[in-house]
């Protein structure tokens, strides 16, 4: 068995010269492109070494990472409310042998409970039979951008031009939005901006809202909770951070960096989504 890296790009790659994985699940056909800040590039020639502002990612940008995931959904009914996206690993987390730490990630919960209102966090304790751990959250409201295509062709994959530009979230009343079709074009009565933060942020606080209720055991209304992708439209999903330093492998918590190697139990960061089938949790990628 021969391993391969997957390509990494650090931003500064010349036009068109982006590197993506093509793919393609039970579910989910399409094209991920990853950037991580600082990283080495497999393809010197392709890469600006002496670009600090114009044609690098990365200039002005807090974040430290970057994922780009477009592509098409193969088959019906997959309910937007039934997707999440998130990290989960099969051994348990080294978290329990400092007590500091353990502080620190009950902090880092209630934070991430206000940042993100319907987070589901699974952290065994030691000795428990169940070793799986996870943070999982709603896909439509965590990635930091989506876009609908509906201009598409048909049976093709998406990389040439994945990456060329930087992505904005769309007025929720734009053929582009997702709230476009969540929301059966009946978003004018919701506040709208020209602004991509303030779309952005409609899209997550809405969306909450519709994955809260669809999960209720007494759910309010039955609008939108049922609504799915179609298997006609293009999708991009972008996402990004800024508290994990790649550069030494460490994640920036409150007043200490704390090395994730140890902290994951030598376990690796996941790009995943998935949904739910009854019990049974399907990945899209």
């Amino acid at each position: 068995m021969i391993e391969k890296s997957l390509p990494i790009n650090n931003g500064k790659e010349f036009q068109g010269k982006n590197k993506v994985v093509d793919f393609e699940s039970d579910w989910f056909r399409g094209s991920v492109l990853f950037r991580i800040k600082n990283s080495n590039s497999l393809f010197e020639e392709d890469v600006c070494s002496n670009c600090k502002k114009k044609g690098n990612y990365f200039a002005n940008k807090k974040r430290t990472f970057q994922v780009l995931i477009k592509g098409k959904f193969l088959k019906n009914n997959i309910k937007m409310s039934d997707c999440i996206t998130g990290q989960s690993w099969d051994k348990p987390l080294s978290i329990f042998e400092d007590k500091k730490m353990q502080y620190l990630v009950n902090i880092g919960k209630s934070v991430a409970y206000r940042l993100s209102p319907q987070l589901t966090i699974k952290i065994p304790v030691p000795g428990e039979k169940d070793s799986e751990t996870h943070l999982y959250s709603p896909l439509i409201s965590t990635a930091q951008v989506i876009k609908v295509n509906t201009n598409t062709d048909e049976d093709q994959y998406f990389s040439t031009e994945l990456g060329q530009t930087d992505h904005e979230e769309p007025h929720s009343t734009d053929p582009t939005s997702i709230l476009h079709y969540i929301l059966n074009n009946e978003s004018n009565n919701h506040q709208n901006s020209n602004n991509s933060v303030q779309n952005q942020k409609l899209r997550k606080k809405m969306f909450n809202s519709i994955y809260a209720n669809a999960h209720s055991p007494t759910p309010k209304y039955d609008d939108a909770k049922d609504v799915t992708f179609s298997t006609e439209h293009e999708y991009t999903f972008e996402f990004y951070q800024h508290m994990i330093d790649f550069d030494d492998f460490h994640i920036q918590l409150p007043f200490k960096k704390y090395p994730l190697s140890s902290v994951l139990n030598h376990q690796p960061l996941n790009v995943m989504a998935g949904f739910y089938s009854g019990e049974d949790l399907r990945y899209l990628w």
